[in-house]
């Protein structure tokens, strides 16, 4: 470095480092803002090439800003020292120097340590919004998957809504023939005028509806069984005779297809023990008929052991088999097996699920063992507790024949003319006056002619209800006992009263001993054994008897036009004055075959042989 021309005082210590010269004469303060001006300039230029986003580009803008910052305030200080000596002036320089490194290289640490912070901070901003965008996107395609899924949820619950409503429809429509069935079956079951072997085939038959009438129950309530909200009950059951029963109705059917049905019973086996009759027997019926069903050839053994209060039944076949990968499956609800000998074998696939559900509410166990073929063997364990014997032999109802006192009025209320017949026939040889009513309307205006000691109602029944006319019974003051008749099981009818005053609740397929023992216990009957029968009592009936003239008039008009209400009223009338004649049930029978000719007929030879009244 020479000295500056023109300038006889020492070197500017800035223009020295700045190698830089001053052109003319100038002061010492004119010669340091001109070189920071010049350091300054040339570190901006140099800063331009930098990326001002990044962080090295943030470091050094925020660093030049600083640095130029803290060089302009150490120029204001050096300025301000005009009256120094050069000696001085060069002194205080090169400690401002100092200075001025050392804080650019605190504020350069200091600096970075921000820079770094901002931008984590900035990242994390970043980072956030990406995932508050990806969680707002995921919150909406949840959303619309729960739109979709309640949708499907939705339709769901309908279908199976109509799934109830199509089976309940469904099942109303099978138990109204099988009723019929069922119901006459039991007439033919304990008529003593039918020999031994014709009441054998109707309890067959009676046990077959029944057994018909708990298949179609059970596809209502395979749902209520899985969700453990079916109720069990406590009756005394004749284990012995239910195991006959069994031995009655599946041997002509082993003995059809070939195969041998042996039972064995210890000897030590209870008579009567406690359980859920309908569903001990629905269990043994499904486990029995699956084996005669699945075994072709050989024999299918019932084995009933009992010991300390426990029951176990063992049905043992020669059939088909299980393979053991399929032994659970079998218990699933539809679920069927494939096998080349099972596809010409119908069934639901509901057998053997129910079965199992059944007996672990019973507090049971059901176990399978098989081979394919060699057969199969289905274990059941029950607790069956034993019963007294005086506490449960009931007063067989193939013994009640009439009841005592006076004669009770029942109407019936029924839309179905096979139901009303059947109720006829069930009550009417044993003395009761059975009025018969197809509406409401109907057994409303037949109350005002005949006073009636106990109704029968059905439910479902075209404009005015079972509910209904209760409801207006009750509210006419007419307090004779109810009992309802419906194909309806009990916690699925209509039961919105609550309040209804009815006296019993018994579901179709009727069963004449529940409907006996209702009918004792609202009307406090004391039934008579058939060696005293109140129709041996009542007035003797034949064709020598003849109701008013007036009554047979009445009904020869009503049957000559074909008035077949008009008939059915007439007969009513005079099965209430006169209801233990043989007239009444012959006049009865033919009006229920519609044969209005035939009672033209007999009208006219009764009034032929009569003396006018």
């Amino acid at each position: 470095m020479s000295d500056c021309p023109g300038y006889d005082g020492p070197v500017c210590p800035l223009c020295c480092a700045l190698e830089a010269r001053c052109g003319d004469r100038c002061r010492p303060q004119a010669h340091l803002a001109a070189q920071a001006s010049a350091l300054v300039s040339r570190i901006l230029a140099w800063f331009t090439y930098q990326r001002l986003h990044s962080v090295t580009g943030h470091f050094l803008g925020i660093f030049t800003i600083t640095g130029g910052i803290i060089a302009a305030l150490l120029m204001v200080v050096f300025y301000a020292q005009e009256d120094k000596s050069q000696l001085e002036l060069a002194l205080i320089s090169g400690t401002l120097w100092q200075i001025f490194f050392l804080l650019l290289l605190i504020t350069g640490v200091l600096i970075w340590f921000y820079v770094l912070a901002q931008k984590s901070a900035r990242f994390a901003l970043q980072e956030t919004r990406f995932q508050v965008e990806l969680l707002s996107k995921e919150v909406k395609m949840h959303e619309a998957t729960a739109i979709e899924l309640a949708q499907a949820r939705d339709a769901a619950n309908t279908a199976n809504q109509a799934k109830s409503r199509y089976l309940s429809g469904v099942s109303h429509e099978l138990r109204t023939p099988l009723n019929t069935i069922f119901g006459y079956s039991q007439l033919m079951e304990v008529d003593a005028r039918r020999d031994d072997h014709c009441r054998k085939i109707a309890s067959v038959i009676r046990r077959s509806s029944e057994h018909l009438s708990d298949i179609i129950e059970g596809l209502l309530e395979i749902s209520k069984i899985e969700a453990r909200k079916l109720d069990l009950h406590r009756d005394t059951v004749d284990i012995r005779s239910l195991i006959q029963q069994l031995e009655d109705m599946f041997h002509p059917l082993a003995q059809g297809k070939g195969i041998d049905f042996i039972v064995n019973v210890q000897s030590n086996l209870a008579s009567f023990v406690s359980a859920d009759e309908k569903r001990l027997r629905q269990v043994l019926l499904n486990l029995v008929s699956n084996a005669i069903k699945f075994t072709p050839t050989g024999k299918v053994e019932l084995h009933i052991s009992y010991r300390n209060q426990v029951a176990r039944l063992t049905v043992r076949d020669t059939g088909i088999g299980i393979a053991e990968t399929d032994q659970e499956k079998i218990f699933e609800p539809f679920e069927r097996l494939h096998h080349s000998q099972m596809q010409m074998i119908s069934g639901t696939g509901l057998g053997l699920s129910i079965s199992r559900l059944l007996v672990e509410m019973m507090g049971g166990d059901l176990d399978v063992k098989s081979k394919p073929g060699v057969g199969s063997e289905f274990c059941l364990s029950l607790f069956l507790p034993s019963v007294s014997v005086e506490h449960a032999i009931p007063r067989s109802k193939n013994t009640i024949s009439a009841y005592s006192g006076q004669a009770q009025h029942i109407m019936v209320v029924d839309d179905e003319t096979r139901h009303r017949k059947l109720i006829y026939d069930f009550l009417h040889p044993l003395g009761f006056i059975v009025h018969r009513a197809e509406s409401a309307e109907q057994a409303l205006n037949l109350l005002k002619q005949h006073p009636v000691d106990l109704f029968l109602l059905d439910i479902t029944m075209p404009g005015v209800d079972g509910w209904q006319l209760l409801e207006i019974l009750r509210n006419q003051g007419i307090s004779a006992p109810v009992i309802i008749l419906s194909a309806y099981p009990y916690k699925d009818a209509k039961l919105y009263q609550k309040k209804a005053d009815f006296q019993a609740y018994i579901n179709k397929p009727l069963r004449l001993d529940k409907l006996l023992e209702q009918l004792q216990r609202c009307l406090d009957l004391q039934w008579c054994d058939s060696t005293t029968s109140m129709h041996k009592q009542a007035q003797p009936g034949g064709m020598d008897f003849i109701p008013y003239q007036e009554s047979l008039a009445t009904l020869r008009d009503y049957a000559k036009v074909g008035y077949l209400k008009g008939v059915f009223e007439c007969v009513e009338t005079i099965e209430t004055q006169h209801p233990h004649i043989q007239l009444v049930s012959q006049l009865r029978v033919m009006a229920d075959l519609c044969d209005l000719d035939g009672i033209v007929r007999v009208v006219d030879q009764l009034q032929a042989q009569a003396e006018p009244c």
